[in-house]
């Protein structure tokens, strides 16, 4: 191998992981908590529920499961940032 095709192999690699850093750092900045919480209740108004940390927070959040919630299931919650919390039965 010649120098030139070295340099184009490492700025090829260095690319990469680059790209993967910040695909890595964008993900984990989307996500401002992931936690486990407790349904507290049903809000049949809003069509969420509320929910409570072990911090004792309160957040309303939809669900993404097909499922129905009942009062004091354990589920996990993701807040992304700037959107709805979102709250699943099937761990993260």
């Amino acid at each position: 191998m010649d120098e030139i095709s070295i340099l184009r192999s490492l700025a090829s690699t260095n690319r990469s992981i680059y790209q993967s850093k910040l695909v890595s750092a964008q993900k984990a900045s989307s996500r401002i908590l992931e936690n486990s919480v407790k349904i507290l209740n049903y809000d049949a108004d809003l069509g969420q529920y509320k929910v409570k940390n072990t911090a004792g927070q309160i957040f309303s959040a939809r669900a993404i499961s097909n499922g129905v919630f009942a009062i004091g299931d354990q589920v996990s919650l993701v807040a992304p940032i700037g959107g709805i919390p979102i709250i699943d039965a099937m761990p993260r």
